[in-house]
């Protein structure tokens, strides 16, 4: 999405007072309640478990995670802290932040933009994933607490990079807690996206189990060093798709509106130029860019979604769907199937679980499994060796 360029153009990193050198470090700016998880980022670390909100169709299908940032006041005294909430995103590979005043960024009459200590800009002129203008910033996150961990009992403490917008956006206001591995294209004229938020964990693997509203489940990002963090899922091999590292493909695709057997019913061999499938935490109901040809002539038969509601050119789809998907290396494919979310009482039609958009709109190549996917399935991915592992829910 982004553009970027090389370190060597940019200004020496800037702290709220004084240079890089004179910052605090990561430890001495912690409070004593994060102090008790130094193990947690260094060295070989113990698994960890950090939990997100719940999802529902009114919410996009989006699981949030709270991230605590701390700054220190110009005029001394405790670190201030404030909880941001953040989007749990798949789809995309680093953290993004929309609100300056929260990490002190201000810019002087020399056009130089400093942040509140200990946080370091490292980049004065950048554009974050959404091609919005930012700097990149250096500093401690915790991760993790908020409303689905109140008494904060697992937290994560890491030195991060990530970006903070300049202007808080018109459009995707929210915070973006980017957990994707794929590295993002390198463009000489900005400096290189920062990484994704479990990079800087010290975790080789990381899970995502999202729960439904009312179900009495927790959802939960977990992290470790281990296949077995997952138990019972099938690998599949992500370095060759689109983005490389958080998609895979789509073997067989089928639809059915209501009940009185498969409108769509289109498959892919192992010959044939494969349609993409994004496994994107952040994308609220699948969406299918109709290049695929999958929906062509389709009428929308559920309510629009939030954020397209005024769309003139989307098709907004509920009934049962089934996805396969595989690599095209391995010999197994994954299967799930989502029944029809029936219409509630205050509805006038049933909530949306595929938006169609027109040939060519879609960033994702084919399909993205959105939000809603992850009711049904959970998912492993190897940071490291860039392979994602699947299970039906238990």
């Amino acid at each position: 999405m982004g553009c970027y360029h090389s370190k060597a153009s940019e200004p020496k990193a800037v702290a709220g007072s004084g240079n890089a050198s004179a910052a605090p470090t990561l430890l001495e700016v912690r409070d004593p309640e994060v102090g008790k998880h130094t193990r947690d980022f260094l060295g070989d670390v113990p698994e960890k478990t950090l939990f997100t909100t719940s999802t529902s169709s009114s919410g996009n299908y989006d699981s949030w995670i709270n991230v605590r940032v701390s700054t220190l006041p110009e005029e001394g005294g405790p670190a201030q802290s404030n909880d941001l909430k953040c989007i749990v995103d798949s789809g995309n590979n680093c953290i993004c932040f929309t609100d300056k005043d929260i990490f002190g960024l201000k810019q002087g009459a020399d056009s130089i933009w400093t942040a509140a200590k200990p946080y370091i800009v490292m980049h004065q002129t950048s554009l974050d994933a959404w091609n919005r203008d930012a700097v990149i910033v250096k500093g401690p996150l915790v991760y993790g607490g908020g409303d689905p961990d109140p008494e904060r009992l697992n937290v994560l403490t890491v030195e991060a990079e990530f970006y903070v917008t300049k202007e808080v956006p018109q459009t995707h206001p929210e915070n973006n807690f980017g957990i994707a591995p794929y590295i993002s294209p390198a463009d000489s004229k900005y400096p290189e996206r920062p990484k994704s938020a479990f990079h800087f964990t010290n975790y080789r693997y990381a899970s995502i189990q999202l729960a439904p509203e009312g179900s009495g489940a927790k959802s939960k990002l977990q992290l470790g060093n281990s296949e077995s963090l997952m138990a019972g899922c099938m690998w599949f091999d992500a370095t060759h798709t689109y983005k490389g590292g958080n998609s895979l493909l789509v073997k067989s695709f089928k639809f059915d509106h209501d009940g009185s057997g498969w409108d769509v019913d289109k498959s892919w061999s192992a010959d044939e130029e494969a349609c993409n499938a994004e496994m994107d935490t952040g994308g609220g109901p699948i969406i299918v860019d109709n290049k695929t040809g999958l929906f062509i002539g389709a009428v929308s038969n559920a309510m629009p979604i939030g954020w397209d509601v005024d769309s003139k050119t989307d098709v907004f789809l509920n009934g049962i769907i089934e996805i396969e998907l595989w690599d095209k290396v391995s010999s197994q494919s994954f299967k799930y199937r989502l029944e029809n979310l029936p219409k509630q009482p205050s509805q006038q039609l049933a909530p949306c679980m595929i938006v169609v958009q027109p040939p060519e709109t879609l960033n994702c190549r084919g399909v993205n499994v959105g939000g809603l996917s992850f009711l049904y399935i959970d998912m492993i991915m190897d940071l490291e060796q860039k392979r994602l592992g699947l299970r039906q829910k238990p």
